[in-house]
């Protein structure tokens, strides 16, 4: 397995969030909601300028229906 720094992962997981919301039609208004964060932060943890905690991508995950490992896949 290819080993990632902290920035790659948040980046990672922000590309693979934002696809599964587009996917699924979901704003990132919803997403924000979701979790009590505003647009503006989501787009950002989207780009991987910030990172997500635990609780807040479990969330996430559970809303999209999908595995907490979806997030931190590389071939997605």
């Amino acid at each position: 397995m290819k080993k990632l720094d902290s920035k790659s992962i948040d980046k990672l997981v922000g590309e693979n969030l934002k696809r599964i919301r587009e996917e699924q039609g979901k704003s990132q208004q919803h997403i924000g909601d979701l979790i009590e964060l505003t647009n503006q932060q989501i787009s950002k943890f989207e780009r991987g300028i910030n990172g997500f905690n635990v609780s807040q991508l479990y969330i996430i995950a559970q809303d999209c229906d999908v595995d907490m490992n979806y997030f931190f896949d590389l071939n997605e």
